[in-house]
């Protein structure tokens, strides 16, 4: 059994807890991560997983009900040459199999470090700020208040794997995120922040300036206000 699908199944519902915090999500347990590992390694029959974890086809279903109803699993009919009718195979879904695969964090941060070694630290930070407005690309924000476009924003990061809440103010707003998807390399090259900002630029047009906690319990955090107004409002010059 797989200890590492274990913590990723934790993780991915945690997302989905704090995302709507009033959805039920149960523990994970060992069956369910037994059932992922097998999962993983090919899409499989219930009667198949029943066989291999020595369970009656019934609990296999409600286990398989379970990681459905949280998009972990997913369902489809075989298409392979049967007599009767075609079995129905369960399989990881894209999105469930990215959060289990441990190589973009640290490819990402890989990438990172050599090109911090080839570029300026401000050459750097404007690629981080060009890369936020690459993935902001094709994303439409509906909505034509600050509070709409700056709520659609929040809804991008959900999207991404990070939730966020916003504090409203006067003039200034600030989103806090419950953590921090670029961490990993953030924590070296604080450059990599520009990314969440320039995004956040790119689809509410408003000025952001990153005020994150990087280490430990990474926590994002920005301010946002019309063009010329954050600096003056915060207090922070640069």
């Amino acid at each position: 059994m797989s200890y590492s699908n274990n913590i990723a199944i934790r993780h991915y519902r945690s997302i989905l807890q704090r995302s709507n915090p009033h959805r039920s999500v149960p523990v994970s347990n060992a069956t369910q991560t037994a059932i992922v590992d097998l999962l993983r390694r090919q899409p499989r029959t219930i009667a198949e997983l029943a066989t291999a974890l020595n369970l009656t086809p019934g609990a296999v279903r409600a286990h398989l009900a379970n990681l459905e109803g949280e998009h972990i699993v997913e369902r489809r009919i075989a298409r392979r040459p049967t007599v009767g009718k075609p079995p129905t195979m369960y399989s990881i879904t894209a999105d469930a199999e990215e959060l289990f695969s441990r190589t973009y964090p640290a490819a990402f941060a890989a990438l990172i470090d050599l090109l911090s070694r080839k570029l300026r630290a401000e050459e750097l930070e404007s690629l981080m700020r060009t890369l936020g407005q690459r993935l902001a690309a094709g994303r439409i924000v509906a909505g034509h208040t600050v509070r709409e476009r700056v709520e659609g924003a929040l809804e991008l990061l959900r999207e991404l794997g990070t939730p966020a809440a916003v504090e409203w103010g006067e003039l200034i707003h600030t989103i806090r995120a419950f953590g921090c998807p670029l961490n990993t390399a953030s924590i070296r090259h604080p450059e990599v922040c520009a990314t969440l900002a320039s995004l956040l630029a790119s689809t509410t047009g408003l000025e952001v300036r990153d005020h994150c906690h990087r280490g430990d319990r990474a926590r994002c955090r920005f301010e946002l206000g019309e063009v010329g107004r954050v600096a003056d409002a915060s207090g922070d010059p640069g």
